[in-house]
């Protein structure tokens, strides 16, 4: 049966409807796509941060200990290590400052079981088993603007361990004690 002219004109310009319905629906799917992805990259670009803050403190807590084990420096008056972002790295100057509290002995025991305390050489000299406490805050700045901050508190152990009256003088300042956190 061949269509009428009369039912051909109602049916005019429904395809031109369906392509427009169908242009409507796959841009609205395109913008959310563009929409997620933004949220994405801003999601990986806190993650860096966040990261980068981490790991700045946690290389605080190793640079005090080999300062303390190494040097014998256990109170690093106003001691801050900087970490500047690789040159070219951001169009921001950003830097995680890593203040660093005192290497505080905080447990000191014999070492029963360490050799070097038997009859010899080494037999005059007391060596002890002796727990540390450290606390290094990172904080990532540009400027004077912070983006985020990170304190990490660890335990460090060390034995045998011949300790010394310095490791034991930041117990006489309040304000040097107050920045070790557990």
């Amino acid at each position: 049966m061949m269509p009428t002219p009369k039912r051909r004109a109602r049916e005019a310009g429904s395809a031109y409807i369906v392509a427009l319905l169908a242009l409507v629906l796959l841009s609205m799917i395109g913008l959310a796509i563009v929409l997620i992805t933004q949220s994405e990259l801003q999601i990986g670009g806190n993650e860096r941060v966040v990261s980068r803050i981490f790991y700045s403190a946690d290389s605080g807590v190793s640079i005090a200990t080999a300062k303390a084990l190494v040097v014998g420096d256990y109170l690093p008056e106003g001691a801050t290590v900087k970490f500047p972002d690789a040159p070219g790295g951001s169009a921001i100057n950003s830097v995680n400052r890593v203040d660093l509290s005192p290497f505080f002995p905080i447990q000191e025991q014999p070492c029963n079981l360490c050799s070097i305390n038997q009859l010899g050489e080494y037999s005059t000299k007391s060596y002890s088993a002796v727990t540390y406490a450290e606390t290094a805050t990172s904080t990532r700045e540009a400027g004077t603007t912070q983006f985020g901050s990170k304190a990490i508190s660890a335990q460090v152990g060390v034995q045998p361990w011949q300790t010394g009256i310095s490791s034991y003088f930041a117990a006489t300042e309040p304000t040097q004690l107050a920045k070790i956190k557990f």
